[in-house]
């Protein structure tokens, strides 16, 4: 590069972001931080408005081992001056928050106190989904202030009912639920979903889970919804093996399989689930993307160059 700094893939990509949407004319972009906040690439914008919709133990090995390290990392998105609108966050986290905000002077507004549900219906499935509905609807308000046009609750409600987001809670055909869910907390939110969705359908997991994860917590929480589960590997390398995660869920479940061959995996789950049954493939981004596209018959990349944290993955 010509700083001589390397930079990652995300990085790179954040930056023909930024210039992708400038040439077009963007006039408000909405942008997900890679891992963290204050040294992700996506903090060097300027923002009118942050949000965090929630926090957990995840990616410890960069971000600090406990919630408050964590809520410290993620509190680099603030700035002064912007309103950060917070979802229902664990207590010793939203401290961290509310410090970090009144370090910064960055206006906090918290969920459940400050703003509260949205009352137009969200097309996505789950609790949480209606939880990220209300705090999407604050940002969408808050950029039209920025731009000084007012976003009315007609809109609101016309975007929230049309909203669609492929690999969350997705029904795929008839008989498959694509559901990136890839940490503890994703698992139990999906894990919360699941029963309305069954609506008494037998459930088979199908499930990858990559090495910098926690397979107990991700299991513990998926495996009581599930009448069996299938391991395998997606094609990401930091996948674990199919038989080390099915060791894990063996002693959570009793009918349990392992498959490092997702398209064999997939066959396998669905002979487990019947004809009326409902397979989940779940677990990791990189299982759901490939599955995903294969079931519909969408082109994908051949090079895997999309793994935020793969040290290999650098430009020089």
């Amino acid at each position: 590069m010509a700083t001589e700094v390397p930079l990652t893939y995300f990085e790179v990509a954040t930056a023909l972001a930024f210039l992708a949407m400038a040439e077009a004319g963007v006039e408000i972009g909405v942008l997900e931080t890679g891992l963290g906040g204050r040294l992700d690439a996506v903090t060097t914008c300027v923002p009118c408005a942050t949000a965090i919709t929630t926090i957990g133990l995840d990616h410890i090995e960069y971000l600090g081992p406990t919630l408050p390290a964590i809520a410290r990392e993620k509190a680099g998105i603030l700035k002064p001056g912007v309103p950060c609108f917070a979802g229902r966050l664990p207590p010793e986290a939203d401290a961290e928050i509310g410090r970090a905000a009144e370090e910064v002077g960055a206006p906090l507004y918290r969920y459940g106190s400050d703003f509260g549900p949205s009352p137009f219906p969200a097309a996505l499935v789950g609790a949480h989904q209606r939880e990220n509905a209300a705090l999407a609807a604050q940002l969408a308000r808050a950029a039209g202030r920025h731009l000084g046009r007012a976003v009315g609750d007609r809109a609101l409600a016309r975007g929230l009912a049309g909203v669609a987001w492929p690999g969350r809670c997705e029904r795929v055909g008839g008989d498959l639920l694509f559901d990136g869910a890839h940490n503890a907390d994703g698992a139990r939110a999906l894990a919360a979903a699941l029963p309305a969705i069954a609506a008494g359908r037998r459930v088979v997991l199908l499930v990858s889970i990559v090495d910098d994860k926690d397979p107990a917590a991700m299991l513990a929480a998926l495996a009581p919804s599930a009448a069996a589960i299938v391991a395998t590997r997606s094609d990401n390398p930091r996948a674990l093996p199919a038989a080390t995660l099915a060791a894990v869920a063996a002693a959570l479940a009793s009918d349990v399989v392992a498959n490092d061959d997702a398209e064999a995996a997939l066959a396998e789950a669905r002979r487990r689930a019947g004809p009326e049954g409902l397979v989940v493939v779940c677990g990791s981004m990189f299982l759901v993307g490939m599955l995903r596209a294969r079931a519909l018959g969408e082109p994908t990349d051949p090079v895997l160059t999309s793994d935020p944290v793969a040290r290999q993955g650098r430009v020089t």
